[in-house]
């Protein structure tokens, strides 16, 4: 059995921006200055890393949602692991259905301020 990687990006609170992924930086455990987004072992269709906090718009093809194209937030909720979830449209993916998961793309992020994210055209 091999060890996952964990792999991280920031948002620093102050500065509204990530920080790039060459930097170094340690945190005291409670700090409020940056948020910490996981990699959520999930790929786009251009090979981007998916990170919570990040809104895909996907197409799922399989169990409960078939064909149905979606936008989403990818979220850790600790009694599934991650999920995509549109809240708008009561659609919640859990990781185990993450394989029907087709034509991902990244089209944002929880911290854009931008409500054309959310539309499908």
């Amino acid at each position: 059995m091999t060890n996952r990687k964990f792999r991280f990006r920031f948002w620093d609170t102050k500065y509204k921006r990530f920080l790039s992924e060459n930097s170094f930086l340690v945190l005291p455990f409670d700090s409020s200055e940056y948020i910490a987004q996981q990699f959520a072992y999930l790929y786009d269709e251009d090979g981007k890393m998916v990170f919570e906090g990040d809104v895909i718009h996907a197409t799922c093809s399989g169990n409960r949602y078939f064909n149905t194209k979606f936008r989403g937030v990818v979220e850790w909720m600790d009694e599934f692991g991650f999920v995509v979830s549109n809240v708008k449209e009561g659609i919640v993916i859990e990781f185990s259905d993450f394989c029907c998961l087709k034509e991902i793309e990244i089209v944002g992020n929880i911290f854009d301020n931008n409500e054309s994210i959310w539309s499908l055209e």
